[in-house]
């Protein structure tokens, strides 16, 4: 019996000491010219870590998929590991912001089997105003986005910690 309860609580250390499947950092679209994490240009989002010394805040998301640039207090990020897709999908996430004005983001993501990952959709909802798409997803096959101005998002790579 006890050496199933350690064997318990060493597993559970184990997945507490395990990477996370959404660190904070910078994720640039992988566009096929170049590297895309020294792409200044291109398409990014970044998930600022909160910072330590305040307990009620978790950070922030700045991000800009090709129109105006999100700049939020994060409420939640969460990826957990799920095989879909024939293995074609590793994860699947979302990440929640909420600024002052009680405008709200909601954005999706799938963790490909190579490691990037997909924004398969990005919603902004200002307080008492219409869901606005600012990536709209699509499936053929696999679910994607398309940004604001028609274009295919190409998945997109983690480049680290800012």
């Amino acid at each position: 019996m006890i050496a199933m309860l350690l064997a318990g609580l060493t597993l559970v250390a184990q997945e507490a000491d395990a990477e996370p499947l959404l660190p904070d950092g910078r994720y640039a679209e992988d566009v096929s010219e170049g590297d895309a994490c020294a792409n200044e240009d291109g398409r990014f989002f970044t998930l600022v870590p909160a910072d330590p010394s305040d307990p009620a805040e978790y950070g922030s998301i700045v991000a800009d998929f090709g129109g105006a640039v999100i700049d939020m207090p994060l409420s939640m990020t969460s990826m957990h590991a799920r095989d879909l897709a024939d293995g074609a999908i590793q994860g699947v996430g979302v990440v929640q912001a909420r600024d002052a004005s009680s405008t709200r983001l909601m954005m999706t993501l799938l963790l490909g089997a190579d490691g990037r990952y997909v924004v398969g959709q990005v919603l902004v909802t200002p307080q008492g105003g219409e869901m606005q798409h600012v990536v709209r997803m699509v499936d053929d096959p696999l679910p994607h986005g398309i940004a604001s101005d028609g274009s295919v998002l190409e998945p997109f790579r983690y480049c680290g910690p800012q």
